[in-house]
């Protein structure tokens, strides 16, 4: 739970891969944001950079080097770990970071660094933004939705810590007293 963006995409030409890579790098530095490049290895036809800014989850640049469509190198790893085989690219699903915690302005940040790749780099790219920011470059809009998400994370949070659960509860027990707990925080 928590404020996220979803994204997908089609890199326009996979031979800018590399460019992609530099530029992104060369702004994850001016932002001062953490950075972990990723490069293909044998079987692993993937390539990328995954960028860390403060207090929010890693911006997934990877990308599957014969097609260029972005690709989560996890769900990549565990079908090919199950199946054998190469994800098709039709079946190709979106990667996604969770923002809540990093804040307004470092999110607002990233939306830009997203659509100024998107546009430079990528033949489509869809973007599912919780917070309505790439949609509509609300910024109020924005932070209400933000300060919706924290309240409810604190209820839950509160709603948590006055619970109590005895040692030797069934876990069924546990279940229906969180349940119930959420139901009356959460109304």
């Amino acid at each position: 739970m928590g404020l996220t963006i979803h994204y997908s995409g089609k890199l326009r030409n996979p031979s800018d891969l590399q460019s992609l890579i530099d530029e992104a790098t060369d702004i994850a530095i001016s932002m001062q944001w953490h950075y972990q490049r990723l490069p293909a290895v044998a079987d692993t036809p993937l390539d990328g950079v995954l960028i860390s800014p403060e207090g929010s989850e890693p911006i997934w640049l990877t990308f599957h080097i014969d097609h260029g469509m972005l690709i989560n190198p996890i769900l990549y790893s565990y079908i090919q770990e199950t199946t054998g085989e190469d994800i098709p690219e039709e079946a190709v699903g979106g990667v996604f970071t969770k923002t809540q915690y990093a804040g307004v302005e470092t999110h607002i940040a990233i939306i830009k660094f997203l659509r100024y790749l998107s546009e430079k780099y990528f033949a489509h790219f869809d973007l599912y933004d919780e917070s309505n920011y790439w949609e509509s470059g609300d910024e109020i809009q924005c932070r209400k939705v933000f300060a919706r998400y924290d309240k409810i994370m604190d209820m839950v949070g509160d709603a948590l810590d006055s619970m109590h659960i005895d040692q030797d509860e069934s876990r069924d027990s546990v279940i229906e007293k969180l349940n119930s707990c959420l139901r009356r925080s959460l109304g």
